[in-house]
């Protein structure tokens, strides 16, 4: 799994670093952190959908899940999802 992963969305990068803050973190496994958010929200995320987003950014993201993350992390949104500045030069 990369700790970065990158995508764009109309002209702009996003840079999803969620398994990164959770090793930052110090959580070993996707069930440590689930564990952990279910303290702080019991409702924010299930596990498989939580696994999957370890690596891949979701295509769609709760905000409460997104909190969540932030709380259960000790990190602000943009340590976990970054989105850049349009690229002007691809277009015509």
């Amino acid at each position: 799994m990369n700790a970065l992963t990158e995508l764009t969305v109309q002209d702009r990068s996003i840079v999803w670093r969620l398994e990164e803050r959770m090793r930052a973190a110090k959580f070993a496994t996707v069930l440590d952190l689930h564990e952990k958010l279910k303290t702080i929200d019991e409702d924010c995320v299930a596990y498989p959908s939580l696994a999957r987003m370890i690596s891949q950014p979701p295509a769609r993201l709760n905000l409460r899940t997104l909190v969540s993350l932030t709380i259960a992390l000790d990190c602000s949104i943009t340590d976990i999802l970054d989105v850049g500045p349009a690229n002007t030069a691809e277009r015509s």
